[in-house]
């Protein structure tokens, strides 16, 4: 049976600068963005190549695949090295058609947000 296909393409988180004082230091500043591209400020967490960014929740490698510029789940949950406060986020995922099994087989995502369930 195909494992579960569960991130396709490039999942991208951009920080946004910290508030510091008066509104006009908060307002976000410009950034890059090439089409087809993440934007200048953005930390690439899934390049379709490798899990360098990624870890298991107990701090191990994770056990996932890579195939076809996707991530393949393996076994197990896994979770960014580091840890992210305000951001943008940009996610994309692909769940089987037509969906096979039962419960979280059936493709769900499973994803958390800043330890929070979708």
């Amino acid at each position: 049976m195909d494992r579960l296909l569960f991130m396709a393409a490039v999942s991208v988180l951009a920080l946004a600068t910290a508030m510091t004082g008066s509104a006009q230091d908060s307002a976000p500043r410009p950034v890059e963005t090439p089409t087809g591209k993440a934007p200048s400020d953005a930390i690439v967490l899934f390049d379709g190549k490798n899990l360098s960014e990624w870890t298991q929740p107990d701090g191990q490698a994770p056990t996932w695949k890579v195939k076809g510029g996707a991530m393949i789940v393996e076994k197990g949950g896994i979770m960014t090295r580091r840890e992210f406060g305000d951001m943008q986020l940009h996610i994309e995922f692909q769940s089987p058609k037509p969906p096979r099994g039962t419960g979280q087989d059936r493709g769900n995502s499973g994803v958390y947000l800043q330890g929070i369930y979708e």
